[in-house]
């Protein structure tokens, strides 16, 4: 491998960066404060807790939602619109680490699920003595959705859909693509990567213009039409911040997970899974969707024609919500 300067580090950063608009970011916002929208802390273990947002109808089916890297649980809020229309309550959760989210020294993938059972304990009330719900895991949060169809699929896990989802260390023949570089240079120098990312995040706040062109320019072009308007630039802007409201480690933390072996037995999956990437994604290449379904025998792709890695998220977000939440859907595949 050819070695990289702290700018080209920096740059490989910015590009792989999935973070999607808040749709009601009021414009005295200033990233210093966490969005208006209320969030909440439930309690997980002994001194841990899980930071959560809710968005869509409280009294709908519950849906948990996974983001991407580096973002965070306001990252859900582009979908509050569809999750109103589809009477879905969709709960958005920081991973450990980021945003109001306590760390977690030793997690794993797997172990993620054992919190996720524990806050869908405290949050979901039981009907006819059984609680049900879905779960959606965006970009970087795909692995984790993935864990949870193995461990969950007996106590209460219904569907799950992994959108634009990262690729598994065990498809070795399948390409990294932008985002899988810049996991794998976070792993290979994590204490450059420690520093950059402070200093990308500071640079999101000081020159917004600059940083959120950088991050685009390896997107695909309905990515980057998408980001580089002012709206869902400051959205990026807020939630970088968000993300490293406890410093880089959780960032750190995932990138290294991300790329070890995840130890899910793919095979064993029994829960439904809808798996969605779009067709010029530059980010995560679409091959590593094609292998993820070919592994888990429950599971269903849906490749769309002319969407991305961020844009398929908000232009379908309505059909696969409306399919977590009841089982319906059209497709809309190419």
């Amino acid at each position: 491998m050819h070695m990289l300067s702290r700018r080209d580090l920096l740059a490989m950063m910015a590009v792989g960066c999935t973070t999607l608009e808040w749709d009601r970011i009021a414009a005295a916002e200033q990233p210093e404060t966490v969005p208006s929208k209320a969030s909440y802390r439930v309690q997980v273990g002994h001194n841990r807790w899980l930071g959560v947002v809710e968005y869509g109808d409280p009294l709908g089916f519950p849906v948990f939602y996974f983001h991407g890297l580096p973002a965070c649980r306001l990252e859900a809020a582009i979908l509050s619109d569809h999750a109103r229309k589809d009477h879905c309550r969709l709960i958005a959760v920081d991973r450990p680490g980021f945003g109001l989210s306590s760390r977690h020294p030793g997690r794993t993938i797997l172990s993620w699920a054992d919190d996720v059972s524990k806050l869908a304990d405290t949050v979901i009330e039981e009907k006819d003595s059984q609680r049900s719900f879905s779960i959606l895991g965006f970009s970087s949060g795909g692995p984790y959705a993935v864990a949870c169809a193995h461990r969950l699929g007996s106590t209460g896990l219904i569907r799950a859909t992994i959108v634009s989802g990262v690729k598994s260390p065990q498809f070795t023949r399948v390409s990294d693509g932008n985002g899988g570089h810049l996991l794998a240079l976070m792993r290979r120098h994590p204490k450059l990567a420690r520093k950059l990312i402070t200093v990308f995040a500071n640079r999101c706040r000081r020159r917004p213009a600059i940083a959120v062109d950088r991050m685009t320019k390896k997107m695909a072009c309905v990515d980057q039409q998408l980001l580089r308007s002012r709206e869902y630039r400051d959205a990026f802007l807020l939630a970088v911040h968000e993300s490293t409201r406890q410093g880089p480690c959780g960032i750190l933390e995932d990138a290294m997970l991300l790329t070890s072996c995840w130890n899910i037995p793919l095979g064993e999956i029994a829960v439904p899974v809808s798996i969605w990437h779009g067709a010029c994604d530059q980010t995560i290449p679409v091959a590593a969707s094609h292998k993820l379904a070919e592994k888990i025998p429950t599971s269903h792709l849906t490749i769309v024609a002319n969407e991305g890695h961020v844009s398929l998220l908000r232009t379908s977000g309505q059909e696969m919500l409306s399919w977590l939440s009841t089982g319906e859907t059209e497709s809309h595949a190419s």
